[in-house]
């Protein structure tokens, strides 16, 4: 289990925008890779869920199919990405490193993320990334009153195609169609106007 705070909601969209960055490593020759978001109302899922669409590459925008209950976005083979340096962000060297992000950092960054010597002045540095997932789908179960519903919407064939992303809102409604692999639980906490606890716990 791992924990991070942050103090905003740019915070928290960066949170997920550098989980999508580790999301291809979880990549499965079988099924989806499930992201299962729970916890407060107002605690951050759809903020999140925004930063990972962005770090998919996904412009249109993001917002929670509540009554929709599924959305789907197309995720481009490849994601040209403009890193930001030395913008504010709660989430010190050794918490990223936790989550496999200094794993992934170039050896000419730092361990702050910005480039060394000279090029320290950049605020910016351009990233190819090539994604293996095809689709993005944001669920939203917040008004199931069933998981049958799910099922009728197409949830099974939907996590059995390797080439899915799924993050669910509210995951916790549909627990019993929930596979036992590629699954990852968050849990989002509200702290106070600002500040919300993201849980990672598996």
């Amino acid at each position: 289990m791992f924990e991070i705070i942050t103090k905003s909601a740019e915070e928290t969209k960066r949170v997920g925008s550098f989980f999508s960055e580790e999301a291809n490593k979880f990549f499965s020759k079988n099924n989806a890779l499930i992201l299962c978001l729970n916890g407060d109302l107002g605690g951050g899922k759809t903020t999140f869920t925004q930063g990972l669409a962005k770090g998919f590459g996904i412009k249109q925008k993001v917002n929670s199919p509540t009554f929709l209950i599924i959305k789907k976005y197309s995720v481009s083979s490849r994601n040209f990405n403009k890193l930001k340096f030395r913008q504010p962000f709660a989430l010190r060297t050794k918490e990223l490193d936790q989550i496999g992000i200094e794993s992934r950092r170039p050896s000419s960054f730092n361990k702050k993320g910005c480039p060394k010597g000279d090029s320290a002045r950049a605020k910016r540095v351009p990233i190819w990334k090539k994604n293996n997932f095809k689709n993005f789908y944001h669920l939203d179960c917040y008004r199931l009153k069933d998981p049958q519903e799910l099922i009728d919407l197409g949830f099974k064939e939907m996590i059995s195609d390797k080439n899915n992303f799924i993050v669910i809102e509210w995951a916790e409604k549909i627990k019993k169609i929930l596979p036992s692999e590629n699954v990852i639980n968050f849990q989002f906490d509200f702290l106070d106007f600002n500040k919300r606890r993201i849980t990672i716990k598996n």
